[in-house]
């Protein structure tokens, strides 16, 4: 995956997604709200997490390094 890529493991991911600073919220062509949110990976290192909800509790998440 992307994430795996750039460094960033699910957990990492996910504790931003649950701990993270919400730095924006847009609203994409298709009318869903795009949510992004700061963290930092357990090296200490920023990275920001979009999240898009995408129906029955989905979320689709974009790691940004």
């Amino acid at each position: 995956t992307r994430a795996r890529e750039r460094g960033v493991s699910k957990l990492d991911a996910q504790r931003v997604i649950e701990r993270g600073r919400v730095t924006g919220m847009d609203m994409q062509a298709n009318g869903e709200q795009r949510w992004r949110l700061a963290g930092t990976d357990e090296d200490n290192e920023a990275f920001t997490v979009a999240g898009t909800p995408n129906g029955d509790n989905v979320l689709v998440v974009t790691v940004i390094k």
